[in-house]
């Protein structure tokens, strides 16, 4: 099976020649001693050593807040958002809210203004295949 295939048998529930992996987006701290682990310089030579089924794409994302998709909501009201400190909850701008038609009254970003096709292209042309 090659990676796609294994993919679909495994959320379709069908066999698979083996379970799917999936590196994912570790934790930052973690990534040295996976390094060392696998003895490899680079997180695609970790997804090469496990054969990795699942490529994660980061979707490119540049704001006055945050250069990361994943904090594209300052959610904490605190200006520029520190990707070890991220909230999706409280405390934040929806702590006390108990009425969802609040979530009208939160300044949610414009994707199209922070988000760049062509930037985007690239990211998934490289790829592993």
């Amino acid at each position: 099976m090659d990676h796609r295939e294994r993919f679909y048998a495994t959320i379709e529930r069908r066999p698979v020649d083996r379970p799917a992996s999936w590196l994912g987006l570790p934790d930052p701290q973690a990534v040295p001693g996976l390094l060392r682990h696998f003895n490899v310089s680079s997180l695609d030579g970790i997804r090469e050593a496990i054969e990795d089924d699942l490529y994660p794409v980061e979707l490119p994302y540049h704001s006055p807040t945050a250069d990361a998709i994943y904090m594209a909501f300052d959610f904490a009201g605190k200006g520029h958002i520190d990707p070890a400190h991220r909230t999706l909850n409280s405390p934040g701008v929806f702590q006390d809210v108990t009425d969802p038609a609040r979530v009208d009254d939160f300044d949610w970003p414009d994707p199209a203004r922070y988000i760049s096709r062509e930037e985007c292209r690239d990211v998934v042309n490289r790829v592993l295949p």
